[in-house]
């Protein structure tokens, strides 16, 4: 809530639009992944911010030329430092202007983040706390996105669903639900379950109809997460519909809403609500610009995200 009220303030606005080209980075990728940008970046960033190099966060602001030379740093997020580092990083720019520089087009052509694999369908996730309790942190008031990946093979198993009864999602989109979706991460960035703090992930599919173009699935679900020392967790129920596109095996519409209570804080997540607290799901189909270039959090754990199972 804080960064967005520094970033709503009609002086930074104002400097940014005319004296700056700003630019944003997933730290994640843009410190730990493998691009031109990352290498552009790093090299950048400890020059200006010296504790990368004792292996801290890269998070932050920066002014930088594009010959890579930093003006200034800093993570604050006062309205009125930000102002200063806007201010004396464009003197020192003017004092000493970048190089001319030409990024070759393999550079300009790389990938800077982590695509979904070919063929997936991308969900996208809104999260809140409603009803909010009274008397709660600021930060509780938001509402937070991510991506949820859907892969080919999964649509494909769904859509040879059984006429009748009920049959089981796949284990692997079980699993990436239940462990990186299914969490607090109103307030920042969550603490994912690990497969033992999963108690419970039951999520089932009922087919409602199927034509030799499309299969609609009706599926309800509930789940329980906890931590070993029961600080934190998180146990509701779910429902939704779907629609798969049998040629193409991605997901042409999907509707799903969670409810269920939450309690404790994260690493990155502090001051939740006292006790257990509602915590809101809805998910839906997407195929935006922006959800083909912002990965799921959780993709950032590595092949368990997509391999993973209970």
């Amino acid at each position: 809530m804080d960064r967005a009220s520094k970033f709503s303030d009609p002086r930074v606005i104002k400097s940014l639009q005319q004296d700056f080209i700003p630019v944003t980075g997933d730290t994640h990728e843009i410190q730990n992944g493998k691009s031109p940008a990352r290498n552009w970046f790093m090299q950048m960033a400890q020059s200006v911010n010296p504790r990368i190099l004792s292996g801290q966060t890269a998070q932050g602001h920066y002014v930088a030329g594009a010959d890579g030379a930093g003006s200034g740093f800093n993570n604050n997020r006062d309205v009125e430092r930000l102002l200063q580092l806007l201010k004396t990083g464009q003197e020192k720019f003017a004092q000493n202007p970048p190089a001319r520089v030409t990024v070759a087009a393999n550079e300009l052509g790389s990938d800077f983040t982590r695509l979904a694999p070919v063929g997936s369908s991308i969900l996208r996730i809104f999260v809140r706390i409603h009803p909010l309790p009274a008397g709660c942190n600021e930060l509780n008031k938001g509402a937070a996105r991510d991506h949820l990946w859907v892969l080919p093979q999964e649509v494909r198993a769904m859509a040879e669903a059984p006429g009748s009864g009920e049959f089981a999602l796949p284990p692997t989109l079980i699993a990436r639900l239940a462990r990186y979706h299914l969490t607090d991460f109103v307030r920042g960035e969550p603490n994912f379950w690990r497969g033992s703090e999963v108690k419970r992930a039951r999520f089932e599919g009922t087919l409602l109809q199927k034509t030799a173009e499309t299969v609609e699935i009706r599926f309800m679900g509930d789940y329980a997460m906890q931590t070993g020392n029961g600080q934190r967790g998180l146990d509701g129920k779910m429902e939704g519909a779907f629609t798969l596109d049998r040629a193409s095996a991605k997901i042409r519409k999907f509707r799903a809403f969670a409810e269920g209570h939450a309690w404790g804080a994260g690493t990155y997540t502090p001051s939740p609500p006292p006790g257990k607290f509602p915590l809101l799901f809805a998910l839906q189909e997407t195929n935006d610009a922006f959800s083909k270039i912002v990965p799921p959090q959780g993709a950032l754990d590595g092949p368990d995200y997509l391999q993973g199972v209970l």
